[in-house]
């Protein structure tokens, strides 16, 4: 019982950061600062930069819109390479997921390994668009922290993260929970084995 309301609530969470990191991969990580939420702004993705935020059309790619500043374009192709990974990590940790909800324990340890994997490229994607926001690459290129403010899809990318760590201990509570019930089975079945004091002589009496 244990085990199948933490799996469930692990599959729902999971489900939950693969959907915000999905929406957070073509959305803005930047968002000029002059407009609004839903506003005419421009938006700096980790693809390229937008004219209007929330839109489908590419003014420049990121290549051409980094090309005088390649410490930031490299960082912005690896944020990319690894958001990609990330997606497939979250993907296929949710598919074992539901899998696990019905059959195979063995891949609860497949599921937490995948979730510490996702920890790890979600975080390096979010790092390098924090550092290419705060880090002066030069004149010639644009500073992101003067003009621009992180985007929604920074934010859910944030969000992806979080409940990615949240879910690895749903998963892992209800192991807990069933080796500390295994352990106090064994501890009754001992006492219930161990033999009986012989009685004192004046008791006898």
């Amino acid at each position: 019982m244990y085990s199948h309301i933490g799996v469930l609530i692990y599959v729902i969470l999971q489900f939950l950061a693969l959907l915000c990191l999905v929406v957070a991969t073509p959305f803005d990580m930047f968002r000029e600062v002059k407009g609004g939420v839903f506003g005419g702004s421009a938006c700096v993705t980790l693809w390229g930069l937008q004219k209007v935020c929330l839109g489908t059309e590419y003014i420049m790619k990121t290549r051409v819109l980094w090309k005088n500043c390649p410490s930031r374009r490299d960082r912005f192709l690896l944020a990319q390479a690894f958001d990609v990974i990330s997606l497939a990590v979250y993907l296929s940790a949710f598919v074992l997921g539901l899998i696990l909800l019905w059959c195979c324990p063995v891949l609860r340890r497949v599921c937490v390994a995948l979730n510490i994997v996702g920890i790890g490229t979600v975080c390096v994607v979010w790092v390098l668009m924090v550092s290419s926001y705060h880090i002066d690459d030069g004149t010639v290129c644009m500073v992101l922290d003067k003009g621009f403010r992180f985007g929604i899809g920074f934010g859910l990318l944030l969000v992806a993260w979080v409940l990615d760590i949240i879910a690895i201990f749903f998963l892992l509570l209800p192991l807990e929970a069933k080796q500390d019930s295994e352990s106090t089975k064994s501890e009754e079945t001992e006492e219930a084995e161990a033999p009986e004091k012989p009685k004192d002589a004046n008791e006898q009496e």
